[in-house]
């Protein structure tokens, strides 16, 4: 998998991503592989990461929410 982090846009319908916007693309969301929690820095400033795998129609991504909103980590190749 190749690392993006970049900034992505989701629509999400009930509480799962049915959609990705990433680089003028449309992604549709067909399944959910896996979800997991990452949290860190609790001595500083404490985030929160939703991660999820899924698989689209185009590509299998790992993608997370923060509060700054949904990131595609991840891509495979």
């Amino acid at each position: 998998m190749k690392a993006y982090y970049e900034p992505i846009v989701t629509e999400i319908k009930e509480a799962k991503p049915t959609r990705i916007y990433w680089r003028h693309n449309t992604y549709y969301v067909q399944d959910i592989i896996e979800c997991w929690v990452i949290q860190n820095r609790w001595w500083s400033r404490e985030e929160r990461r939703d991660y999820m795998l899924v698989e689209t129609d185009g590509a299998t991504m790992e993608i997370y929410h923060s509060n700054g909103g949904w990131t595609i980590a991840r891509l495979a190749d």
